[in-house]
């Protein structure tokens, strides 16, 4: 969800610089180049509302971080820790599994009862479609997928 997101950010952000040439090129003496100089407006707003998007992604994932490296408490649910951050449950779980899978969060969930345990990424197998902690056999117990992560490594 998050990558596609992204795209479409990249996306607009490229047609808006686009829109800001053609509109900038564009003028009366040259026929072969239709258009209007108001075409730079919508394309200064694609970009405004790209690079906005990706600041936003950027943030939250910040404030996750900046969140779970103050967190005293030992275990807490995900719906508390969302609630705190003023985040759809969703959107968080999902969030949390991408910072995980990218190596800069050190906690995990678990599935059955949603609570948040701080773990030690260097001694744990992690699936890499799920992101389910300490794996012991050679497939993931929640999604039976088979692509292990060895973080000892």
């Amino acid at each position: 969800m998050r990558d596609n997101q992204h795209t479409w950010f990249i996306v607009s952000g490229i047609t808006g610089i686009l829109f800001i040439i053609w509109g900038s090129i564009a003028t009366d003496a040259r026929p072969l180049i239709p258009g209007d100089h108001w075409l730079v407006v919508p394309g200064c707003m694609l970009l405004i509302i790209s690079i906005s998007g990706i600041l936003e992604g950027l943030i939250t994932d910040m404030r996750i971080l900046k969140y779970f490296s103050g967190l005293t408490a030992k275990e807490i649910t995900i719906t508390e820790a969302a609630d705190e951050l003023n985040m759809d449950v969703d959107s968080f779980r999902q969030r949390i599994l991408t910072l995980k899978m990218n190596g800069k969060l050190a906690i995990s969930f678990l599935p059955t009862t949603g609570v948040i345990v701080k773990s030690d990424l260097m001694n744990e197998r992690t699936c890499s479609f799920c992101a389910y902690p300490k794996v012991a056999k050679d497939f993931c117990p929640v999604c039976g997928s088979k692509k292990l992560v060895d973080k000892a490594k």
